[in-house]
């Protein structure tokens, strides 16, 4: 009777414990959702700012969780609003620009953005060399062509160093399948092919 007993309490703290975690994964979904379409709201609004008033960017560093642009990339199925930091808050609300380096639309210097493999980055497991990744600030819309693709251990910090001419660095988790924190990292490096678009 006792075993019995044991088992059906069992069977309820599982199913508690199961119930808890779906409404966890359900409320950080709807919640990122809910800032993703915030954010795409808020660079609108700086867009037509910058347009309206010929602004020019701010020379102070931007504070964290606040929208930068977005980053898509059609072929892959990318689409992601960029926010400022790399703190976990703030790459569970969309990816996030590593503070201090390059921004977009600056003639030199290396944007790196990295993002978790299991939400937004999930789409750069299929990235090829020559794939077109396009970056939309205030200021205009940047295209970055795919130049190589590294898996590097997360001590590997070379590819975050700034660049002479104006890159791209996308950083994620490797290998996508692995179940826990993953071991690498996904190091994706893109140059500008194009002008700034309006």
């Amino acid at each position: 009777m006792s075993s019995v007993r044991f088992l059906r309490g069992f069977k309820m703290v599982c199913f508690s414990f199961g119930a808890l975690s779906l409404a966890y994964c359900a409320w950080v979904i709807v919640g990122a959702a809910v800032v993703q379409a915030r954010a795409r709201g808020v660079l609108e609004t700086l867009r037509a700012q910058f347009v309206t008033h010929s602004a020019s960017r701010s020379l102070s560093p931007p504070v964290r969780g606040s929208v930068l642009a977005s980053l898509e990339s059609p072929r892959i199925g990318l689409s992601v609003m960029v926010l400022e930091g790399t703190d976990n808050h703030t790459l569970r609300m969309g990816a996030g620009h590593l503070p201090g380096t390059g921004m977009p639309g600056e003639e030199s210097g290396n944007v790196v953005i990295a993002g978790h493999r299991d939400t937004f980055f999930r789409p750069l497991r299929d990235i090829q060399v020559g794939d077109a990744i396009d970056v939309t600030s205030p200021e205009g819309t940047y295209r970055y062509e795919v130049t190589w693709t590294r898996v590097v251990p997360p001590d590997d910090t070379g590819a975050l160093k700034p660049t002479h001419q104006a890159a791209l660095t996308l950083v994620t988790c490797y290998p996508f399948s692995y179940i826990g924190p993953a071991p690498d990292r996904l190091v994706i490096r893109a140059e500008r092919s194009e002008p700034a678009a309006p």
